[in-house]
């Protein structure tokens, strides 16, 4: 990996939780144009990995970085304009519209009282990337939990960063928008963008990773470019069940007949 093109490098990063169980050593870089996909089962670890990254939590040991500086050393502010973070699902207030929810992704380049046309124009393009323009006026506790997905989707488009994480972020998508996503993803990472995408969904992985870090109970079990990472034994020992590779390359579990 071209180390002049890594926007974000994790280096041997350890997060301890209260109970006393942990995750770690984790390590890999985000590089401009690229997909990383954390690939595991749910409760490995990879959404308290997103938050080790986005600066909402702390590591025990390692460090976390840009090209220029530490990760903790940036302000909330500077963060949020590199970073956005599409979680799972989260709390969100009532009495705001699909718009002013993606209104808020523009928080961080806000001067002043009122947001600028600059930010009216970003927010009507994430809502469009994300096919919620008729949507935009419904209240946020109107929608399905799909809707509100590509409203958190759209709200980080709207940010305008140059890293995004997205946590599970089919998991609440329909076949349709499931594919929009892909060809969403597909076009930040053609405009530069480095993508991190954590899931448990190895068919979607095999379709949008250029590299992977496949993850059990914290620990990583394989990591590198696509190619060199989808391995039998390392499917088996990221999943717990054994896998094989169908005539076109996909790898699927041995249960699976095609």
């Amino acid at each position: 990996m071209a180390s002049a093109n890594v926007l974000l490098r994790a280096e041997s990063v350890t997060f301890r939780y209260p109970k006393g169980a942990s995750i770690g050593p984790l390590s890999l870089g985000l590089q401009a144009g690229r997909i990383h996909v954390l690939l595991g089962e749910n409760g490995s670890g990879k959404s308290t990995f997103l938050r080790l990254l986005t600066g909402e939590n702390s590591p025990a040991s390692g460090e976390i970085a840009t090209p220029s500086s530490d990760l903790k050393s940036l302000s909330p502010e500077n963060r949020a304009k590199l970073i956005a973070l599409v979680p799972q699902d989260e709390e969100t207030p009532f009495g705001f519209t699909v718009e002013q929810m993606v209104l808020m992704g523009r928080a961080p380049w806000v001067r002043g009282l009122w947001e600028s046309q600059t930010d009216h124009e970003a927010t009507e393009e994430a809502l469009s990337a994300c096919d919620l323009l008729t949507l935009r006026h419904k209240n946020i506790a109107e929608i399905s939990g799909g809707e509100k997905h590509r409203v958190l989707i759209a709200r980080a488009l709207a940010q305008n960063p140059t890293i995004l994480l997205l946590d599970e972020p089919t998991s609440s998508l329909d076949v349709r928008h499931k594919a929009d996503l892909t060809t969403l993803l597909l076009r930040q990472k053609s405009r530069k963008m480095a993508l991190l995408v954590t899931t448990h969904d190895l068919l979607w992985a095999q379709e949008i990773a250029d590299d992977l870090t496949l993850i059990r109970q914290g620990t990583v079990v394989a990591q590198g470019e696509k190619s060199e990472t989808l391995r039998a034994e390392s499917l088996a020992a990221t999943f717990g069940v054994p896998f094989r590779q169908n005539q076109d390359g996909v790898w699927l579990p041995n249960q699976i007949v095609d």
